[in-house]
């Protein structure tokens, strides 16, 4: 589940707050699914076109954290 929590804008710059969180239900970087629920904050920094289309987006959150929480 991806939940936004806070959107910012400024021009074509926007960023995304989210809270992503889930259960490990499938193959994850090639482990086999342990079933424990992860949750994980983080951003996404979006540019917009000039149109108002995405022309690039970068998204930042802790990985290890979240393999951690899976015990991975």
């Amino acid at each position: 589940k991806l939940e936004f929590t806070k959107v910012f804008q400024s021009g074509l710059d926007a960023c995304l707050e989210w809270k992503f969180t889930g259960r490990h239900t499938g193959v994850y970087h090639g482990r086999q699914p342990t079933g424990r629920a992860f949750a994980s904050p983080g951003v996404s920094v979006i540019r917009l076109s000039e149109d108002g289309r995405i022309a690039s987006c970068a998204d930042y959150y802790d990985g290890a954290s979240v393999a951690r929480q899976l015990a991975v």
